[in-house]
């Protein structure tokens, strides 16, 4: 009993021993959940091959940003508050999913190209998940001045000129900062399979809070009006034809703010050439009909 007891103690401690050298594990300490420069360093200081080690943590990182989507799908708001914190999962970021079965009473899951996990809060319209939404795309835009401060792949450069802290210490982008606009573009170029961003999303579903919130956190009022479809159409053409009127006034009555309605309304898709009033009429949106002849 004596040697099974310590022949067992000898394996354990050389178990711990090989993680602590060459494993991801050795980071705990420093969160290797981090995915970014924080990870590489993490694994340098575990004298752990850097190459081999963010493979792994690429695929952990993919395997809990499906966890949260699925947690988004069912409504889990504790579940994606706690998947966003523990992982800093970036929102925007291109998202596929392996297709999955039934799910005890829950429908399945979308699969293939999701689009990002923005696009499926998108399909939300409720508070508390809009509330992680909104601390997501705050980590989002922290995400991307890193980003811009250390690469080639943005546009404006400078970036931390335009951060201010909020009053939890964190830096945010400040209303005045030119690459706002910067941060948006990529966001919104994130396309799901059906070729929509994930603003076409909010307006197919009338999520007017998800508008909000991203109207809060920088987004330029002309991006409803940006052709973001598949057929050259802007987030008005998605809820006109999906007879989404309220969202369709909301953003309308922004526009008309800015001097940029008109531009909207008489704005074509790509290939039938339909206005607002002309892809409501297609799919016979009354509503969004009635509305838009208000408009003209």
């Amino acid at each position: 009993m004596y040697l099974k007891k310590k022949i067992m103690l000898t394996l354990t401690a050389l178990s711990l021993a090989t993680a602590s050298s060459s494993s991801l594990y050795a980071c705990t300490s420093d969160n290797y959940h981090e995915y970014s420069r924080n990870a590489k360093e993490c694994a340098q200081k575990s004298g752990a091959s850097c190459s081999i080690s963010m493979d792994i943590l690429d695929v952990d990182k993919a395997q809990h940003a499906s966890e949260c989507a699925y947690n988004i799908f069912w409504g889990n708001t504790w579940g994606v508050s706690s998947n966003m914190i523990l992982y800093n999962l970036d929102l925007i970021g291109a998202l596929s999913m392996s297709p999955q079965p039934y799910y005890y009473y829950y429908s399945n899951p979308p699969s293939g190209n999701v689009g990002s996990l923005a696009h499926l809060f998108s399909e939300k319209q409720d508070v508390p998940m809009m509330r992680a939404f909104y601390f997501g795309m705050k980590q989002a835009q922290e995400r991307f001045s890193r980003e811009c401060q250390t690469s080639d792949g943005c546009e404006t450069k400078g970036i931390f000129d335009g951060l201010v802290k909020d009053k939890s210490g964190a830096f945010v982008f400040s209303d005045s900062a030119d690459y706002v606009e910067d941060f948006w573009k990529k966001a919104l170029s994130v396309k799901n399979k059906y070729g929509n961003s994930f603003l076409n999303v909010m307006a197919e579903n009338n999520n007017i809070l998800g508008l909000k919130v991203c109207l809060l956190l920088g987004m330029p009022i002309d991006m409803l009006k940006s052709r973001l479809g598949p057929l050259g159409n802007t987030a008005l053409h998605t809820c006109a034809a999906a007879n989404q009127v309220d969202f369709l006034m909301f953003a309308a009555d922004l526009l008309k703010s800015k001097n940029l309605l008109s531009e909207a309304l008489q704005k074509k898709t790509h290939t039938e050439r339909l206005t607002l009033l002309g892809i409501a009429r297609k799919q016979s949106s009354h509503a969004a009909m009635g509305y838009l002849g208000t408009l003209s």
